[in-house]
């Protein structure tokens, strides 16, 4: 659904340049969305867990070559997510 709001968004003018917010009425745990997955395709997930502490230092090694600062970028997320499931 996300997807098909963002691509409608993206090709309609009215909405260009708004800030434009996807959300539902409450927020999903991992845990939750993990699961929903797993129902969904019949089978279980291979779920690995890494700490944050090790995303941190993944992304901050990372940062110090210009060819990895894509990996960088994609690891900022762990920034925030030891808040989530605590």
């Amino acid at each position: 659904d996300i997807a098909r709001l963002t691509f409608i968004a993206l090709r309609n003018e009215k909405v260009n340049g708004k800030l434009l917010t996807f959300a539902g009425p409450r927020a999903w745990t991992t845990q939750e969305v993990i699961t929903l997955c797993e129902r969904l395709a019949g089978q279980d997930a291979n779920v690995t867990t890494v700490p944050v502490s090790v995303l941190r230092l993944t992304r901050q090694l990372t940062r110090f070559f210009e060819w990895t600062n894509d990996v960088a970028d994609r690891l900022a997320f762990s920034e925030g997510v030891e808040h989530v499931d605590d």
